[in-house]
């Protein structure tokens, strides 16, 4: 038997949606107030830089080109800075975009993650978007550490259980070593 589609076509890759539109909330990001984007997160994918959704991949540099999905640090939370972010204290893992290293001439990757030159993303290690200052806050380095400590002090009562194992996503609280997000 065949497989039928109705509606529109998409208007994206489905496998595009289904690595990178994944999207939720949780303790471990903070919502800001921008709306999510219209349509199934799949067969409609908009790549889009909000809290709780995957971080966009986009090509940067010319003529050795990385990717933003390469930036991110597996095991640490990662700032994406924009190129005049200089509020962002020395952070573990810290990348600034529209840099000689990190060139970004037309601001797209800005653009997609809605953040101006001196704005910054928080992405955890899963690559989703966990905290954005689309420009410099009034308070500067202090709201990223504040937002960091925000996410990373999500207590075990708060978190989501597996059903299965009735054990918090990200590991056994007998096994310290296996409590990372």
């Amino acid at each position: 038997m065949a497989a039928h589609r109705t509606g529109a076509a998409p208007t994206a890759r489905p496998s595009e949606g289904l690595v990178l539109g994944y999207h939720y909330t949780s303790a471990a990001v903070i919502a800001d107030s921008s709306p999510a984007p219209p349509g199934d997160p799949v067969a409609d994918y908009e790549p889009v830089g909000r809290p709780g959704h995957r971080l966009p991949h986009l090509w940067l540099g010319q003529p050795q080109r990385t990717s933003t999905l390469d930036l991110l640090d597996p095991l640490e939370l990662t700032v994406l800075a924009g190129r005049d972010a200089d509020w962002c204290p020395a952070w573990p893992v810290t990348r600034r975009i529209g840099t000689a290293d990190l060139p970004d001439p037309d601001d797209a990757f800005l653009d997609l993650c809605g953040i101006g030159p001196n704005g910054a993303v928080l992405v955890r290690p899963d690559g989703h978007i966990a905290w954005r200052a689309p420009a410099r806050p009034a308070d500067g380095a202090d709201a990223l550490v504040d937002a960091a400590g925000r996410i990373l002090s999500a207590t075990p009562s708060a978190r989501p259980t597996s059903p299965a194992r009735n054990v918090p996503p990200g590991g056994n609280r007998d096994h310290p070593a296996d409590d990372r997000i």
